[in-house]
C-alpha cells in the first residue's frame, strides 16, 4: 500500500479509523473524510504516516463529494483507491423506525457511496487504474 492515494470515508471512527491506522502504517497517502471534523483531527494525530489529509464532508451532499475528489487530486495528484466506509446503523425495531430515518440511512449507506464512486470514476478511468471498495456492517 506504500504511496497508494486512498480516499477513506467515515475516517473518524469505527472500522474506517482502524483501517486508517493500518493503511498509514503501510505508507499509504490518505485522504480521510467524515462529517465530524474534530474526530478526524483526533484520528489524524494518532497516525504514524505523514501523508494524511483530512476533509470534513458529508457524502450525501453533491458539493461535498466533489470537494473530496478535487482536494484529493490537488493534494495527491491522483486517486488509486476509494474505500467507502461511512455509514450509520440506527438501532431499534425496524417496523417502528421513522421513515425519515430510513431514508437518511439509505442516503448515507447506499446512495452517498455510489455517487462518490461515480465522482472518482473519471479520474480512475483516465489513470487506467483504480479500485473501489464498499464496506457495510
Amino acid at each position: 500500500m506504500k504511496d497508494k492515494r486512498i480516499i477513506l470515508t467515515g475516517g473518524a471512527g469505527g472500522i474506517a479509523a482502524h483501517l486508517a491506522r493500518l493503511l498509514s502504517a503501510e505508507g499509504a497517502r490518505l485522504c480521510l473524510t467524515d462529517i465530524n471534523e474534530q474526530a478526524l483531527q483526533d484520528v489524524r494525530q494518532k497516525l504514524s504516516g505523514n501523508a494524511v489529509y483530512t476533509i470534513a464532508a458529508n457524502i450525501t451532499d453533491a458539493e461535498d463529494r466533489q470537494k473530496i475528489v478535487d482536494e484529493t487530486l490537488q493534494e495527491f495528484g491522483g486517486i488509486d483507491i476509494l474505500i467507502n466506509a461511512a455509514g450509520i446503523n440506527p438501532f431499534g425495531v425496524f417496523a417502528k423506525q421513522d421513515p425519515g430515518l430510513i431514508q437518511r440511512t439509505i442516503e448515507i449507506n447506499t446512495l452517498g457511496p455510489m455517487l462518490l464512486a461515480r465522482a472518482v470514476l473519471p479520474t480512475m478511468l483516465e489513470q487506467n487504474s483504480g479500485q473501489i471498495v464498499n464496506i457495510g456492517s
